[in-house]
């Protein structure tokens, strides 16, 4: 087992090193992973787009404005 630290809380957790290699031990559970960059940073490309009103780049299917 190899000490890493979680991308999302910075807690401190063991991985296998067979994960590690296949690019999965980045964060301490699945709650972090859901909290993760890629969704942070669609949560902020919506709130940007919203904020300079560039709605262009998001289909809202029919449910209201962005």
């Amino acid at each position: 087992m190899v000490k890493r630290n979680c991308k999302t809380c910075g807690c401190e957790f063991e991985a296998r090193q067979a994960d590690i290699n296949r690019g999965w031990a980045r964060y301490c559970s699945k709650s972090c992973k859901a909290l993760g960059p890629k969704n942070i940073r669609h949560y902020k490309a919506i709130t940007n787009a919203i904020r300079f009103g560039n709605h262009s780049g998001f289909a809202n299917n029919g449910k209201g404005d962005l």
